[in-house]
């Protein structure tokens, strides 16, 4: 699926924010007697991230104005 510039706004940026924020949180958990919750959902939140950079870098560059491809013909 590729993203739209529509579909990057706001909310695509806070929730890449939000799951940056608990992938820092869990190193909490990892240092107290809860580590096995910290390991998954670190595993998790790494799954989140690798998928929306996956996602944002596959987005295809807007295409060049008309009027540089009307100076390129002539």
């Amino acid at each position: 699926m590729l993203f739209r510039d529509e579909d990057l706004n706001d909310n695509f940026f806070k929730a890449l924010s939000h799951v940056q924020q608990i992938h820092a949180n869990c190193k909490v958990l990892l240092r107290t007697h809860h580590q096995r919750v910290g390991l998954e959902l670190v595993d998790m939140m790494a799954v989140y991230q690798e998928g929306a950079y996956e996602r944002f870098c596959r987005i295809p560059p807007p295409p060049p104005p008309l009027t540089d491809l009307n100076a390129s013909i002539d």
